[in-house]
């Protein structure tokens, strides 16, 4: 899913700030075009009435049961620097937005992330019966019409994946923003493990790829033998 914008120039996410009954600052929201929502620091309501208020703008949103939820304990600490650990980040400062920010591009991206994932899991619980099946019987337990959309459906998920600068690419609010910064941020992408998450997913649709190829190549030589058969 993405959001709907107006046509505005550009510029990185910015935060909303929600404030207590006495003016004190309560938490921070960050939202990304590419479908994601980051939350600091605000109740299950509060989290419900920010992405009630988002909806209207949602474009190709994702079915209910794709949609992903990460959740991290948060600790105020000035003496220390910024860190995630454990599923526990530290800020030492609460209102740094860049800071936020910085992790929340992170965070963002490997939601988005663990969507693709998600979805790969799913290609292959429903193709694993195929190889096991044709060396059973010897035969393609599926048209080619239904292989066809595979392959098609495999590729796209690789072109989502590689191509998607949501995900692969740095950020532009880092070009500009002090080297803390990206520092903070390639430290919760490697503790996310976003890089060798991506390489496996792509092993993982390279051997999808591989078999409904070859699956697909049988087919046609097959189709090419009756064809023959049929000519003769």
């Amino acid at each position: 899913s993405r959001w709907r914008r107006r046509k505005t120039a550009a510029r990185p996410p910015s935060p909303t700030r929600h404030l207590a009954l006495d003016g004190s600052p309560v938490g921070s929201v960050f939202y990304f075009d590419y479908g994601c929502v980051v939350c600091w620091q605000l109740t299950e309501q509060q989290e419900e009435e920010v992405l009630g208020h988002f909806r209207g703008f949602v474009v190709d949103p994702l079915p209910l049961g794709e949609v992903e939820t990460d959740e991290f304990h948060l600790r105020n600490s000035p003496n220390e620097t910024a860190s995630i650990f454990n599923d526990v980040i530290t800020l030492h400062d609460p209102e740094d937005h860049e800071l936020k920010l910085s992790m929340s591009h992170a965070l963002a991206q490997s939601v988005k992330l663990n969507v693709f994932e998600h979805r790969v899991d799913k290609t292959i619980e429903a193709t694993k019966h195929i190889p096991a099946e044709l060396a059973r019987t010897g035969h393609i337990p599926i048209s080619r019409k239904d292989l066809a959309r595979l392959i098609g459906n495999i590729f796209l998920q690789k072109t989502h994946v590689n191509l998607s600068s949501d995900v692969l690419d740095t950020p532009e609010f880092f070009w500009s923003s002090d080297d803390e910064y990206q520092d903070c941020y390639d430290a919760v992408r490697e503790y996310l493990e976003i890089n060798q998450r991506v390489d496996v997913l792509n092993s993982r649709l390279q051997v999808l790829t591989d078999m409904l190829t070859m699956l697909h190549d049988t087919q046609n030589e097959r189709h090419a033998d009756r064809l023959e058969w049929v000519i003769i």
